[in-house]
Order: structure tokens, then C-alpha cells, then sequence
């Protein structure tokens, strides 16, 4: 099982498919037509068959350049044995491009040459290994989603409702079984004075995890403030008993069970 799993993390190390933690170039290319037109066009699953036909074209000057193998070959392992995030591979990035640049010159050369047969080895170099680092390995919908509700939490920040709405929507028709994307819309929709629209998605995050901290209450909010007391009540109560420090829910229940 390990050994499967080192395998998979490697083939993350390598594949075209920049994971994010916090920020997603991909969201950000769909609002920026350089980097949108950039990345797909020049990205890792482009870079790294470039730089492995370089590494073959350069394979007579090992002795010399085996210093660059070593720091390419330890990067990836550490890379895969600690953290399989984009931005800890980026240092593979200047690693590469000089051998990405010589691969390019090669194939240059060789076509310019005429000598056709030549361009076998390095043509089925670059084609093996465009097929294993662009082979889908992720969820990118699901992390896209991610990227997406991660910016729609800024704007909501920034008190930019209908903008953060907007990516909290297109957040969830990317991954709908989101408990943190129908809670993030449910807060925007309440901030909105939307308290219809806001129960409903309140209820589908707890559909998805019912545990969820602190969504009882607010949906218990929603609910009292559209006038359905005794199901506020319920989620107060629901509150209390998954968090009974939660003052705020405690208070809101012995208030509506006075009223």
C-alpha cells in the first residue's frame, strides 16, 4: 500500500495539473487572459517531455552534468514524500527549463537537418512522457471548487456579496456534494437578507456533513427569521448538543422556549 501510494504522489509530483493550497492559477486565468492563455500552452505537462528529450540529448555529457540529475531526482522525492502541493515543486521548474531549452535546439537542429531518423528516439522520448504527465490523476473539477470557494470567501470578506454568491455557485456545480460550499453560500445568501435561499443550503451542508460546528445556529437564525420558530428551536437545541460551550445557541433556545 505504501509503495502505491509513493507511486501515485510521484505521478502527482510530475503531472501537468498544478495542485493549490489556498490559490488556484486556473481561477485566476479565467480573469486573466495571459495567464488563462499561458497555461495552457507553456505548463508542466509541456515543460517536463521538452526537458526529457533534453536529458537524452545531453546523456553524453553526464559526467558533467550529473550534478543537475542529482538535485532534479532528489527534488521530486522530497517533493513527493512531504508535500504534493504546486508550490513546493517549483523549484523543479528552473531545474528543468535549461535541459527543456536544449531538447527544443536538438529537435531543431535534427529537422533543420533533414535527418528524419534522427527525430525517432527524441519524438518517442517526449510522446511516452507527455502521456504519463498529463494523465488526469486529480479531481480537478473538485479542486477547482476549491480555488473557487476560496476566492468567493475573500469577496464575501471584502463585502462584495453578489460577486462571492456568484463563485460560491459555480464552486458547488463543480463539486455539489460540498458541505463548506453550501455553508459559505448559505452565509453569503443570509448576508443578502436571502434567508429562504440561505436555509435551503444551510440544510444541504448538513445533509452532506451533520456534524458541521456552527451551521445549526446560523440555520436556526434563517429559520427564526422567516417565522418557523419551532424548527429554529430544533436547530438551537441541535447546536447545543453537538457544541455545549455554544452560549449564543444556548441562549437563542431558552429564549424561543420562554417565547
Amino acid at each position: 500500500g505504501w509503495v502505491r501510494l509513493m507511486g501515485r504522489k510521484m505521478l502527482m509530483v510530475w503531472n501537468r495539473y498544478e495542485v493549490s493550497d489556498a490559490e488556484s492559477p486556473y481561477i485566476y486565468g479565467e480573469s486573466s487572459l495571459i495567464l488563462g492563455v499561458l497555461g495552457r500552452v507553456w505548463n508542466f505537462g509541456v515543460l517536463c517531455p521538452l526537458a526529457a528529450v533534453g536529458i537524452v540529448g545531453t546523456w553524453g555529457e553526464r559526467r558533467r552534468l550529473w550534478v543537475y540529475y542529482a538535485l532534479i531526482v532528489s527534488m521530486a522525492v522530497a517533493v513527493a514524500a512531504f508535500y504534493v502541493l504546486g508550490r513546493y515543486r517549483y523549484p523543479l521548474t528552473p531545474l528543468l527549463i535549461p535541459f527543456a531549452a536544449a531538447g527544443c535546439v536538438g529537435l531543431w537542429d535534427r529537422w533543420r537537418g533533414g535527418d528524419l531518423r534522427r527525430l525517432l528516439l527524441p519524438t518517442a522520448v517526449a510522446a511516452g512522457v507527455a502521456v504519463v504527465v498529463n494523465w488526469p490523476v486529480h479531481d480537478e473539477r473538485k479542486l477547482n471548487a476549491m480555488g473557487r470557494m476560496n476566492v468567493g470567501v475573500a469577496l464575501a470578506e471584502a463585502g462584495e456579496l453578489p460577486a462571492a454568491e456568484s463563485y460560491f455557485r459555480r464552486a458547488l456545480a463543480d463539486h455539489p456534494q460540498s458541505a463548506e460550499g453550501h455553508n459559505n453560500l448559505a452565509q453569503a445568501l443570509a448576508l443578502r437578507g436571502d434567508f429562504t435561499g440561505a436555509i435551503e443550503h444551510y440544510q444541504a451542508a448538513l445533509a452532506v456533513e451533520p456534524g458541521l460546528i456552527g451551521v445549526d445556529f446560523n440555520l436556526g437564525v434563517a429559520l427564526e427569521r422567516v417565522g418557523r420558530t419551532e424548527e429554529a428551536l430544533r436547530a438551537y437545541e441541535r447546536a447545543v448538543t453537538r457544541d455545549p460551550s455554544d452560549a449564543e445557541a444556548r441562549n437563542a433556545a431558552a429564549r424561543l422556549r420562554r417565547r
